[in-house]
């Protein structure tokens, strides 16, 4: 069978390592933890920490599960049932968790940047919102054009944000001038009781929903101002959190909601390392810190 399902990995665009990869691994799974087709969650767990209890332990056991998935899927081709034994199993793919703190705008950057001219007037009050709910809510592109006239509530000054893929929906307070800007927008562009399946709040001339790539384009036109940073929609989100984060001093949990994080892994990553002064008081006041300078600070 693994044969075949190498050759039904390469008709599916992997490459031969990576299918030769896949059957390695199912082959080792199944000799530590028993027959495919009779696994459960449970055997299947011991088998993963049995196969992975020395080293590689994150990769090797999401390449484990990918694996499986892929052989689930293939004898589902071929009309073979299996249970499913990584039902409810999350795997996270190996990625590199370090933020570029360099590569962050300051708050200064981040200010008075809306204020450039427009190549078309009809689209200054429009650019001006996008680029605050960058600015001010760390909102990402895919966000920004999902908001539709129903999830703005002006009285209450809530922005109401879809749940999406990657990140859960949540309800941001907007600012004063935020009301202002969509109050004047929305006297030029009026709902006009459209149905929910074109309520888009941002709407192209053909009255489809405006893509992520414009998004992208108005926050590139800044780049002349700012020649030294790589500014993009996800590096002001970044920027955003980290300052909420370090200058605003939000707490933690505050945070993951205002930013959709799933994980509060997701939000530690924007937690500012040790401060000169922080590390001076943690050797000042470590209960340890009669047995020598703390390992923190040299």
């Amino acid at each position: 069978m693994m044969e075949s399902f190498e050759s039904w990995l390469r008709s599916e665009g992997l490459a031969a390592t990576t299918a030769r990869m896949y059957s390695y691994l199912l082959k080792r799974l199944q000799a530590c933890a028993g027959p495919l087709g009779e696994l459960t969650t449970d055997d299947l767990c011991r088998g993963l920490v049995l196969l992975y209890k020395d080293r590689n332990a994150e990769q090797g056991k999401s390449l484990s599960l990918i694996a499986l998935r892929k052989c689930y899927q293939y004898s589902n081709r071929i009309r073979i049932t299996y249970h499913d034994a990584t039902s409810g199993l999350r795997v996270r793919r190996h990625r590199s968790r370090n933020l570029p703190l360099a590569t962050l705008l300051g708050l200064n950057d981040m200010e008075n940047r809306d204020n450039r001219i427009e190549r078309y007037s009809c689209y200054t009050l429009r650019n001006k919102i996008i680029l605050s709910f960058l600015r001010e809510n760390a909102l990402t592109s895919q966000e920004i054009c999902a908001i539709g006239h129903r999830d703005i509530d002006l009285p209450k000054a809530i922005l109401k944000v879809r749940p999406s893929l990657k990140l859960n929906g949540r309800k941001l307070m907007l600012s004063g001038a935020q009301v202002y800007l969509i109050s004047e927008y929305l006297r030029d562009h009026p709902s006009g009781g459209v149905p929910d399946e074109f309520d888009w709040f941002f709407s192209a001339p053909s009255g489809k929903v405006i893509l992520p790539g414009l998004v992208r384009y108005i926050v590139e036109q800044l780049k002349a101002r700012l020649p030294s940073k790589d500014i993009n929609p996800m590096r002001i989100r970044q920027s955003v959190i980290y300052h909420w984060l370090n200058t605003s001093k939000i707490p933690l949990e505050r945070v993951q909601v205002m930013a959709g994080h799933r994980d509060i892994c997701s939000t530690l990553r924007y937690m500012s390392p040790y401060t000169n002064e922080e590390l001076a008081a943690v050797n000042a006041y470590h209960p340890m810190s009669s047995w020598g300078v703390h390992p923190l600070f040299g």
